[in-house]
């Protein structure tokens, strides 16, 4: 019987008990966080956590949208009222704002769409609910003669049923131009060709999110890290399907999207019909493509290590790199915590590297509470790690110099308090 990396780190509060003579360096499985184990969900019980939600799920496909009427905060269509979770506010918002005003590319500037959202989500004003009713009524009107609808649901209990408690809820309104590429097949795919387990495995109703560990890797008990695909899929608008190569970090818990040695970022918008067969060959194609290059970025990961660093230029480079990123103060503020929390474990004895910054932004990212500015975060530290252009030492060589030359008022004033 093979005993696997969790099986270790099952028994490793028994294990701390036992005497450590001096000079012995711990054990992986004993290093590895707690968290991350605890975390990581066979195949399997993903799978269980999808299907039971599916089982409560249903799709009307080619719905007149004359026939969908609004009622107060809800929705009403074949004879039944449905209401709203925030996505489909968020769909109505996007395709009936760009119905009703075209003259606005993007539909967020069209004050209808955010009187929509805000009157949606009032609680306190009585008169939410009619000004909702109105603003809604106007968009359906606009948007039936465009095009009709896909319209998700999400049904738990029987209406009138005291046993149950009664869900009926829109979980997306989506033109019928949308191509379902389905939680439940995309999870069997998956697990049929790399055969392995999930971690950081997030399921908000229609958007699953996660790192699958390639098996053979995610087996390996004294690797530090693990091959991984960051997936994500939402079947209600809110995302493409997304396949990722990354280095997932079994001491921290969090993944290292590849950045400049990546090949291609496989992606599937959910638009026209979707060929299941097609799809399934071209994710096996990646996954055989991407695999090779995981040794490689490990490599570059540990490389990072030889790239030592001003200690006093740190919240410096994190300023430099963090505007360039698009990142916010209080991510970078979140990175400069977990840079520290690098150097007070793992990275004690090495000094102040690159690897600190990187591990120390992989951290960040696996603490974001939004799976999608996780994976961000996640694929800024790849491109760190495995940059594009130039080598390593080149690269960070120019990000030192910039931070040298950073307005030092505008660095203090971004990291106050830390």
């Amino acid at each position: 019987m093979t005993v696997t990396l969790a099986d270790k780190a099952a028994d490793r509060d028994a294990e701390t008990k036992l005497v450590k003579h001096e000079g012995d360096a711990d054990p992986f499985y004993k290093r590895v966080n707690a968290a991350t184990i605890a975390e990581c969900l066979p195949h399997e019980d993903a799978m269980d956590i999808v299907n039971t939600y599916s089982r409560y799920c249903e799709d009307f496909n080619n719905v007149s949208l004359n026939s969908v009427v609004a009622c107060k905060k809800e929705l009403r269509f074949n004879n039944e009222f449905w209401t709203l979770s925030p996505v489909a506010v968020g769909n109505l918002a996007s395709f009936g704002g760009r119905a009703l005003v075209k003259k606005h590319r993007n539909c967020d500037a069209n004050p209808g769409v955010r009187a929509l959202r805000a009157y949606h989500e009032a609680r306190s004003d009585p008169n939410s609910e009619a000004i909702f009713e109105m603003i809604a009524a106007d968009m359906l009107s606009h948007m039936s003669g465009h095009s009709k609808a896909l319209i998700r649901v999400f049904m738990k209990g029987e209406v009138g049923d005291i046993n149950w408690d009664c869900t009926r809820r829109i979980d997306a309104l989506l033109t019928s131009k949308y191509g379902i590429i389905d939680n439940q097949w995309l999870l069997n795919t998956i697990g049929g060709l790399a055969k392995g387990s999930w971690a950081d495995f997030r399921f908000k109703g229609r958007l699953v999110s996660g790192h699958y560990h390639i098996a053979d890797e995610a087996r390996r008990e004294e690797a530090e890290y693990g091959a991984t695909l960051a997936i994500r899929n939402a079947e209600d608008g809110r995302a493409s399907l997304t396949i990722c190569p990354s280095v997932f970090d079994w001491i921290s818990g969090t993944g290292i999207i590849f950045g400049g040695m990546q090949g291609e970022v496989m992606k599937r918008v959910h638009r026209g019909t979707i060929d299941a067969l097609q799809l399934r060959a071209a994710i096996s194609d990646h996954i055989n493509e991407q695999t090779p290059l995981f040794d490689s970025c490990v490599q570059h990961i540990n490389d990072l290590k030889q790239i030592a660093l001003d200690s006093e230029e740190l919240k410096a480079v994190l300023y430099d790199v963090g505007s360039r990123e698009g990142m916010t103060l209080d991510e970078r503020a979140a990175w400069f915590k977990n840079v520290e929390v690098e150097m007070a474990t793992r990275c004690e004895k090495l000094g102040l590297s690159a690897y600190a910054l990187v591990m120390g932004l992989a951290r960040t990212a696996g603490c974001a509470e939004d799976d999608e500015r996780s994976t961000a975060l996640s694929t800024i530290a790849g491109r760190l790690a495995t940059p594009a252009g130039g080598t390593l030492m080149a690269v960070w060589k120019r990000i030192s110099a910039r931070a040298s030359t950073a307005d030092a008022d505008k660095v203090a004033a971004a990291f106050k308090g830390n």
